[in-house]
């Protein structure tokens, strides 16, 4: 339970609904093609599903962060399917007020921020031409709201995330995230994804650290897909699951892939936007620790908001201009 504290008012990120994959044989989860997995969990909502017997993905003991085995893909073989590997899915997910996962079920209220958390290593120890694969949070139902990718460029391990605002390829980003990767080293990754209330506001944390090392700062605060479901006339969807989609063609190329352990997936409760008190936002951390001024809008303060010369009258943070119009008032009689 992580402690918050904003602007004189403390905070607290409970969670809600959690699940975590050691992909170890105590879990139910055996060495080989991890299709409807665990086999006794019942319903295929509580199991590990793969699309089509051609993905290259399987269970393996060959590495592992802890314990014995870990997930092993690559992108050798391509497809158009959105959820190539799919997580089991929590009971409780995260999204606006207002919005549903794949299955219909609505976030309880104040549910709003959903954390994938794992571990990450490339399979190959030196570059591996045409490595491209991604882990995304998801509603199970082909809807997601953030990606993160791992990908070879001229040789060089690069991670960014990726974000739509329209469809098509004129309205696709991908961000770098700034970090120096090594290859065959396993990496700490963890995505905060905040899903705040009203339109073309929420934040997408990404966390890239060595083994062992502490989180620290973010290294990229970045935006989901909300502009791209906004774009589509449709409210955004609401998240239950990681999932993975293998669609970037290696172009004949034979990628070795990636190591995925200690998977965790959390959906918490969001806390409220402080107020800006009228101090601007220079130096000001929002309740999930993102600097107001980092390029991306805060609920209730710069989100569709249009405001006016110097900002007076557009009942914002530049409100506090009217500070100033009393003696502003005095220096113009003055001079009459």
């Amino acid at each position: 339970m992580a402690s918050l504290t904003c602007l004189g008012m403390a905070f607290v990120a409970h969670a809600q609904d959690r699940s975590f994959f050691g992909f170890e044989v105590s879990e139910g989860i055996p060495v080989g093609f991890p299709n409807r997995v665990p086999a006794d969990a019942g319903s295929i909502q509580n199991q590990w599903t793969v699309a089509t017997a051609f993905y290259d993905v399987a269970v393996t003991a060959a590495a592992a962060h802890s314990g014995a085995q870990s997930l092993r893909w690559s992108n050798k073989w391509v497809d158009s399917q959105v959820d190539s590997i799919m997580s089991p899915r929590l009971r409780s997910p995260a999204g606006e007020p207002g919005t549903h996962d794949g299955l219909g079920i609505a976030p309880d209220a104040g549910i709003g921020r959903v954390v994938p958390q794992f571990y990450l290593r490339t399979v190959a120890a030196t570059a591996d031409p045409g490595l491209d694969v991604n882990i995304a949070t998801a509603s199970g139902l082909a809807l997601r709201m953030s990606i993160i990718s791992f990908y070879e460029n001229a040789g060089q391990l690069k991670a960014r995330a990726i974000y739509q605002t329209a469809v098509g390829a004129q309205g696709t980003f991908a961000d770098e995230v700034p970090v120096s990767l090594q290859w065959g080293a396993w990496y700490l990754v963890r995505v905060e994804v905040d899903m705040k209330p009203g339109p073309l506001n929420d934040v997408v944390r990404v966390y890239i650290v060595p083994e062992g090392t502490a989180l620290g700062a973010p290294a990229l605060i970045t935006h989901t897909y909300e502009q791209y479901y906004a774009s589509l006339l449709q409210p955004p969807p609401a998240v239950n699951r990681t999932s993975m989609r293998i669609s970037q063609d290696a172009g004949g190329l034979q990628p070795a892939g990636v190591y995925l352990d200690d998977l965790s997936l959390e959906t918490m409760y969001l806390p409220p936007d402080p107020p800006d008190a009228g101090l601007g936002d220079a130096g000001v951390a929002d309740a999930g620790g993102q600097a107001l001024d980092a390029g991306l809008p805060d609920a209730g303060v710069d989100a569709g908001i249009i405001t006016g010369p110097l900002g007076v009258g557009c009942g914002c943070r530049h409100a506090s201009w009217w500070a100033f119009a009393p003696a502003l008032l005095v220096l113009l009689r003055r001079r009459r």
